[in-house]
């Protein structure tokens, strides 16, 4: 018979080690602690008290997640972001004279998105076997296109493990819920969350539509009936989850410094008087419509604007 339930010796060491129950999702198996003693009376002691409290913990991890608001709050972000980071890259590669470009592109588009899919579904172990393969073609993929696919699945995978890439989808998911450090099962859930919603973007981006074709053929077909150019109305745009205002944004900004302690009052009223300025030497209130020559104006009718602002010292 053993010390007491769920411990055991491990190097002369006693070790309370109970299995995670599976409605809670986690991908460890088992919950371990060292209770740093090789006394029968205390393990026995530590272990009534880990078991007991094993239980609140284990509630507390399948209930921790992300709430359906902020899920929904990070999943449009993270779409919003990458259609625009998509949206850049096209622009930019639309003078190519390679024939195919676009299609190669589009191609790409899609390895990549499908690759995303199966990483958000299946996590970061996932793999494309036969199974995922037949679930490709069935989708439309070439079977050509499976090495492309997994080439990205790869890649994927490691850029989600990268620190930089935890600390990217931890600042996201903080500023939503104003938790400076959300819980290990609201991380994975932005992180699926994360992949999901770049899946879709790359996904979308591969059909290679153009929805402004529809607005420009109105136009043509007024113009050859002699008529003048048909009033068309403006396509209506997601309106953006924050303030495009540029003082608002100065607001943003501060509050998040200060909040995690990374920006003093000071700090925050230079910022805020700053754009402030920005806004009265150009002229310019929204930030969605700053350009690089409104920077230029405005820094050289502010020289100081383009110097450090002055940083708290630290305490010996």
């Amino acid at each position: 018979m053993g010390i007491a339930n769920f411990v055991s010796r491990r190097a002369a060491i006693d070790t309370w080690r109970c299995r995670i129950p599976t409605r809670i999702g986690c991908e460890s198996l088992h919950l371990q602690v060292s209770l740093g003693t090789a006394c029968p009376a205390a393990a026995r002691r530590l272990a009534g008290i880990l078991t007991h409290e094993g239980d609140e913990v284990f509630e507390a991890m399948a209930l921790d997640g992300l709430s359906k608001e902020a899920a929904r709050q990070w999943l449009e972000q993270v779409v919003r972001d990458d259609m625009a980071r998509i949206e850049r890259r096209k622009r930019a590669q639309s003078d190519s004279r390679e024939a195919g470009y676009a299609r190669l592109n589009a191609e790409e588009d899609r390895a990549m998105g499908h690759a995303l899919r199966l990483l958000a579904r299946d996590g970061v172990s996932a793999e494309l076997g036969d199974e995922e393969k037949q679930e490709l073609v069935s989708e439309g993929v070439p079977k050509a296109a499976f090495e492309r696919v997994e080439a990205y699945l790869s890649q994927a995978a490691g850029e989600v493990l990268a620190p930089s890439m935890e600390r990217k989808i931890q600042d996201g998911i903080s500023a939503i819920t104003g938790n400076a450090l959300p819980s290990a099962h609201a991380f994975l859930d932005a992180r699926t969350i994360y992949l999901r919603g770049r899946a879709a973007a790359y996904l979308n981006a591969s059909q290679r539509r153009d929805p402004a074709l529809a607005d420009a053929l109105k136009v043509a077909e007024a113009l050859e009936q002699g008529g003048s150019e048909p009033h068309i109305p403006v396509t209506q745009k997601t309106e953006p989850a924050f303030d495009p205002a540029i003082a608002a944004t100065a607001i943003r900004l501060t509050t998040k410094k200060m909040k995690f302690g990374r920006a003093t009052e000071k700090t925050a009223y230079q910022i805020r008087n700053t754009a402030a300025l920005l806004v009265e030497a150009t002229e310019v209130t929204d930030i969605r419509r700053l350009q690089q020559s409104d920077i230029a104006v405005f820094s050289e009718g502010c020289p100081g604007f383009l110097q450090p602002i002055e940083k708290t010292p630290k305490k010996s």
